[in-house]
This record gives C-alpha cells, sequence and structure tokens, in this order.
C-alpha cells in the first residue's frame, strides 16, 4: 500500500527502517519478514519545535475556543462525534458556551441490546461491565437538555451496525484497527453519520469532531516529565472511508499544538504542586504494580485529568471505568454472552486470529494463556514538559 503524508499528518505514521506506513498492520507484517523494529511518530517535528515559553501564559479554556473556531473556520458542516464522556462533552460546552455553531451531535449506541434482558441500568456498578448504563445516566440526560435549550443542532443517532451480520467481518474490516481487535469497536467505529455523509454528497465539507484525547504524560527516574502520543488512541477511530481528510482530533493537533502541550503542562503542574500523588504518573514504578493497582492508578489518574484540564465537567457524572480485559469483554460482555452473536463471534475470531497470526510475538500483546490479543501500542519519542520541582 503506497504511503500517503496528508493521512500521516492527520492520524501519524509507523516506520520501519526506511520504510513509512500508513497502517499499523502492514508495518508489523513487514516488520515481521524484514526482522526490524516498528516506531511510530505523530507530527513529530511539531512537537520537537515547539516553543514551551508560552506554556501556562494562555488559559485552556481560551485554547478550546481558538480550536472550536478553528475548526468552524475550515469546514461548511460541524458534526460531533459524541459519547456524554468527558473528552467530548467539554468540546459540546466549547462550542455553546462560545456562541460557535455545531452543526450535529452524532451518538452511536448498542441501542437494540439496551431494549433487552442483557440491560439493566444502575448506579451502584462502576465496572467497564455497567458501561451501557452510561446512556441512561449521562449520554441521554444530556442530548434531552440539548435537544430543549438548542434545537437548532441536530441530534443523530444511530445503533451499532452489522452485529448479527458476520459477512461485516473480513480482512478489510482490520484496516486501522492497531491494538486489540475487539469486535464491537470495529463495528461501532463503521458505523458512520448519515448527516455528515448526506453533507459529503452534496459535495459540502464537513468535520468529523473526535475528543482525542487527555494528555498522555511519562515520568523518568530523574523526575523529567514528557509528553507523548500512543498511537491505539490515536486510531480509536476508523478513516471514514467517505470523509477520509475531515477526520478531526479536537485535542491533539498540529493545527493547534499549543492545546495539547498546554493540557500537559496543567498536569504536571497539579503533580508539581501535589507530590505525593506523582506516582500515579506512569513511569518505572508502573513496571512493578499489579493490574489491579495499576488499573487504579489509571483510573485515579483520569479523574485527576479531567478535573484539572475539564473546567465544564462535573465528576459527579455517572462514568464507568476504562475497560479491563481484552477485547471490551467487560465493556461489551452482552456481545461475548448472548448466541444471537454467535455467528459474528466465530467469524472476527478467525479473521483475527489470521492476522495475528502473520506478526511476530515481540510486537503483540498476550492473555495470561498466551493467546495473542492484539498488536502492543507504541508511543512516539517524549517530548519534554518540564522537571519536577523538590518536595
Amino acid at each position: 500500500m503506497s504511503f500517503n503524508k496528508s493521512i500521516a499528518t492527520k492520524f501519524g505514521n509507523w516506520a520501519v527502517g526506511t520504510e513509512k506506513f500508513n497502517d499499523k498492520i502492514d508495518a508489523a507484517i513487514y516488520a515481521t519478514t524484514s526482522k526490524k523494529d516498528i516506531t511510530f511518530e505523530f507530527n513529530n517535528t511539531v512537537w520537537d519545535t515547539f516553543d514551551r515559553s508560552h506554556l501556562g501564559k494562555i488559559k485552556l479554556t481560551d485554547l478550546y475556543r481558538q480550536r472550536a473556531q478553528q475548526l468552524r473556520d475550515k469546514y461548511d458542516y460541524l458534526v460531533l462525534y459524541y459519547s456524554g464522556g468527558a473528552d467530548s462533552s467539554n468540546i459540546l460546552d466549547t462550542f455553546i458556551k462560545n456562541n460557535i455553531r455545531l452543526d450535529c451531535v452524532y451518538v452511536r449506541w448498542p441501542f437494540d441490546v439496551l431494549k433487552t434482558s442483557l440491560h439493566t441500568p444502575n448506579k451502584k456498578d462502576k465496572s467497564a461491565f455497567n458501561f451501557n448504563s452510561e446512556w441512561d445516566y449521562a449520554t441521554k440526560p444530556r442530548l434531552e437538555w440539548l435537544a430543549k435549550n438548542y434545537p437548532e443542532i441536530k441530534i443523530e443517532l444511530k445503533g451499532v451496525e452489522g452485529l448479527t451480520d458476520a459477512d461485516k467481518f473480513n480482512d478489510d474490516s482490520f484496516v486501522g484497527v492497531n491494538n486489540r481487535y475487539s469486535p464491537v469497536n470495529i463495528l461501532r467505529k463503521g458505523t458512520y453519520s448519515d448527516f455528515e455523509r448526506s453533507c459529503i454528497d452534496k459535495n459540502k465539507s464537513v468535520g468529523q469532531i473526535s475528543g482525542i484525547d487527555k494528555p498522555m504524560l511519562a515520568q523518568s527516574p530523574q523526575g523529567v516529565v514528557s509528553m507523548k502520543f500512543v498511537d491505539d488512541f490515536l486510531h480509536t477511530l476508523n478513516v471514514t472511508p467517505f470523509n477520509q481528510l475531515g477526520v478531526e482530533y479536537f485535542y491533539w493537533s498540529a493545527d493547534l499544538p499549543e492545546l495539547a502541550f498546554e493540557m500537559a503542562y496543567q498536569v504536571f503542574q497539579y503533580y508539581n504542586h501535589n507530590p505525593r500523588e506523582r506516582y500515579l504518573v506512569p513511569g518505572r514504578e508502573y513496571l512493578a504494580m499489579s493490574a489491579d493497582i495499576k488499573h487504579a492508578c489509571r483510573e485515579k489518574f483520569f479523574m485527576d485529568i479531567k478535573s484539572v484540564c475539564y473546567p465544564y465537567w462535573d465528576n459527579a457524572i455517572f462514568q464507568t471505568e476504562k475497560p479491563r480485559h481484552r477485547f471490551g469483554i467487560d465493556k461489551d460482555f452482552w456481545f461475548f454472552k448472548s448466541d444471537e452473536f454467535l455467528d459474528t463471534r466465530q467469524v472476527w475470531n478467525y479473521y483475527y486470529k489470521s492476522r495475528l497470526d502473520s506478526i511476530a510475538d515481540k510486537f503483540c500483546e498476550f492473555d495470561p494463556l498466551g493467546n495473542k490479543t492484539g498488536v502492543a501500542p507504541i508511543s512516539t519519542k517524549s517530548f519534554t514538559i518540564g522537571q519536577w520541582i523538590k518536595e
């Protein structure tokens, strides 16, 4: 497959020796046959040359406004791919509070499952097994509020397509799916907005806005804190086939590098002044942690980021934990539990296994039984934010 520089600017690219790839699986297969390593790049020159002297001098809310206006000026129409979580809610609030027009809020959810015995809404269970309760207690109430107060913003709801269609899975299904091959995620991310498609069909430009993502920090044993970009975060969206270059990561964009850097800097400063919590920033200590402790640290780390970076977000809003299990078997447990989806599961399993069998073990993740579960995440190089002050 030929290398597309425009796609690489949007989504990053993988390099194996002197060869560059837009698709991670292609890169991993080539690295396996050539016996070379893979690196991930995401506009590295932009972050390397960024003037860090500006950090701490512009409010995040001003940068959010700048980014929203930047997108408004760039496209005829804007569609927010909305989940009800903190990342996309902060984007929605930014447009509303700054009176910047947003055309459509698009939500994809397994709505048919919500009508079955596989779903019982409750606020007590915060594990990923209860993820669909976010619809009842977070996403739906916010959409009802939006419809009442801002009726000019179109709300589009769409069920996840292909759950009972085994023909949905083939080799092409895995293009752009670069980490764990979650079957429901593949189908979810291949379910596109009809409003977006209709605008494209009318030769209008559409910005497909995605809430990617919170700052990813790391610390060295010497106390140097840096920012990096992880490929499985950047590629949680499949590239929309009819609007390939319309996908816009709101937070991580080379078009406004100040935003990603300032978010990372503010989180760095939070832990700088709360030294007892610095252990939450991933570093060497993470390697020795048990899976349970590491998960708890990650959840607290993300909660802190929301408090620091998202002034409009209320942490009291119901949210479940991030998935802990391979393939989202907790978040999407209903897909693995119900016989209704058996044929789809079997076809998915065949194709994902055949893909992974072509990739060397060194590039893969494994479950406790030694089965390959996906291609391991790859980070960019680190971009220094600062040094911890002495306690």
